[in-house]
């Protein structure tokens, strides 16, 4: 796992993602553990440009999360499927389903996982083409974010936002936002 870090520092996805994998066939005990470690392997094979091996991580670990009752672990898989499926277009595979189960684990506690949850909910609704319902979801992540002052929460919902424009002009998002 040490030598998976250092890969990833130095930006050696592939490399982290053989550690990683090492890591797992050699057996992590812990669940909890071993569902981070999967959205770790998740990351790491995102980066390495093969999105459709990291969606199958971040599957594992959002199980593990279901299983263990772990609504961070769910949402934090949740969150690294949505993002290895925007960047190469890749549809329908399940993340607007993944993103609403663990927004409703989180409850509606205002939160910066919540803010994340709902940015990318709001991506992944504007890829469906689901616009209105994607607009409520950006909406409430932009006041939760201003809401607590997290201006980190509040850059990531703004910059998912804008590349999810949906059928809205570049003008259009500045001025809702």
């Amino acid at each position: 796992l040490l030598a998976a870090e250092s890969a990833s520092a130095g930006l050696a996805f592939e490399e982290a993602a053989k550690r990683l994998r090492t890591a797992l066939a050699l057996g992590i005990d812990d669940r909890r553990e071993r569902g981070t470690v999967h959205v770790d392997l998740g990351y790491a094979l995102h980066r390495a440009g093969r999105s459709v091996e990291a969606l199958d991580a971040f599957r594992e670990a959002a199980t593990i999360g279901r299983e263990r009752r772990d609504t961070e672990l769910l949402a934090r898989a949740a969150i690294g499927f949505e993002e290895a499926c925007w960047r190469p277009a890749i549809h329908d595979e399940g993340a607007v389903e993944l993103l609403a189960e663990a927004v409703a684990a989180v409850g509606e506690e205002a939160s910066e996982l919540r803010v994340r949850l709902l940015g990318a909910l709001t991506r992944a609704l504007d890829f469906r083409g689901e616009y209105a319902v994607a607009r409520l979801a950006r909406d409430e992540a932009t006041a939760m974010a201003r809401a607590l002052a997290d201006r980190a929460a509040l850059g990531w919902v703004l910059s998912s936002a804008y590349c999810s424009r949906g059928a809205r002009s570049a003008a259009a998002v500045h001025e809702t936002l």
